[in-house]
């Protein structure tokens, strides 16, 4: 099931369980830079995140299937699995997440550093 999908209150839950676990992948650096990267692909990408974070993808996975985090592993086998991943990452509420992370450094100016103002002295 996609995230845009769950309604309502079951749109609630879902979000309150995710929390953990999709910070957990978020604010991975090296998940971060490979995301961003046009040189790597999705599969990598799902590579370094079941990599280092094998129970937060188990329990993300096991919300959107509506299932218990706590058995949800014995239901996914290696042929399921990538299937199941390529479907949240290309989900594109996931996507934004991963998107807004990157926007969290704008930086607004408004006119040159080195400019120079002078005052009238008293």
């Amino acid at each position: 099931m996609k995230l845009s999908d769950i309604k309502g209150e079951a749109a609630l839950d879902a979000f309150a369980d995710m929390i953990d676990p999709a910070m957990e992948i978020m604010t991975d650096p090296a998940i971060a830079t490979a995301y961003k990267d046009p040189s790597t692909n999705n599969a990598q990408v799902i590579g370094l995140i079941i990599k280092g974070h094998k129970q937060a993808v188990i329990r993300i996975m096991a919300i959107l299937d509506g299932k218990d985090p706590e058995t949800y592993a014995d239901e996914i086998g290696i042929l399921t699995l990538p299937a199941k991943l390529m479907e949240i990452i290309n989900d594109p509420e996931v996507r934004s997440l991963f998107h807004l992370q990157g926007q969290k450094q704008v930086v607004v100016s408004s006119g040159s550093a080195t400019g120079n103002t002078t005052g009238k002295e008293n």
